[in-house]
């Protein structure tokens, strides 16, 4: 009688991995200009949120030793990739029904940077994406890292968990309340990292203290690491050039 209740009853899916709603766009009438400009404001604060929610995940991959687990976690990763690319559209809709409407200078150029954000962080969720396709391949090749790399790999994710947490300071707050200048000494940080890895991982390697694959796809993880950085800063920038 149970496996039947079961199969007339369908589970729900779990509540996160069920189709994306935004949270602060409603559809249907437009209101004003600068109100629909505010929602898209909160709505891209929410996004952001999102995928460092994501990022927090690929983190997770990498410690995860059991196969059924990490297939699971990959397939999460991967459906959030898939709804960020779908947040992104949803918002540009609404940001180009907005720009239909008669807008200031002010306002249109709000809209424009809007679009520059979105986009992005849209290439942030790509980023995590790769990252944990690059975990996998390591998975595949039955390859390990070693306990120095790891340690290197969780530093640069450290690094990265607190420039999207800066980010999303930027996207919330008024540009006179938040110091800019935190964002672009924490991308430093990122890049500076990233190149003193890369010369050390040229050495570890001709001193076969691991393997070259290895030395790649450890390598493969840093440098989109540097990338996200990149995509981190172009949208603090972006709500810099807001009036």
């Amino acid at each position: 009688m149970e496996r039947v209740v079961c199969w007339i009853i369908k589970p729900k899916a779990n509540k996160e991995d069920d189709e994306f709603r935004l949270r602060f766009i409603q559809a249907g009438i437009m209101k004003t200009p600068e109100l629909s400009v505010l929602e898209a404001s909160k709505e891209i604060h929410a996004y952001a949120e999102f995928t460092q929610h994501m990022f927090g995940m690929v983190r997770d991959l990498l410690t995860i030793k059991e196969d059924d687990t990490f297939e699971q976690l990959f397939d999460r990763i991967d459906k959030y990739e898939d709804r960020s690319d779908d947040m992104e559209v949803e918002i540009a809709k609404y940001l180009d029904q907005v720009s239909d409407a008669h807008l200031s200078d002010d306002t249109k150029e709000k809209v424009r940077q809007m679009l520059r954000e979105i986009s992005e962080i849209e290439s942030i969720g790509d980023s995590c994406l790769h990252i944990a396709r690059t975990i996998g391949r390591r998975r595949a090749a039955k390859e390990e890292f070693t306990e120095a790399q790891l340690d290197n790999i969780n530093q640069m994710f450290e690094l990265v968990d607190d420039a999207l947490t800066q980010m999303g300071a930027v996207l919330v707050k008024h540009k006179n309340e938040v110091n800019v200048d935190r964002s672009f000494t924490m991308e430093n940080q990122i890049n500076n990292y990233r190149s003193q890895l890369r010369t050390q991982n040229i050495t570890d390697v001709n001193d076969h203290k691991y393997t070259y694959t290895i030395g790649t796809m450890y390598m493969d993880i840093i440098q989109e690491c540097e990338r996200l950085g990149d995509f981190i800063i172009n949208v603090v920038q972006a709500r810099m050039c807001m009036k």
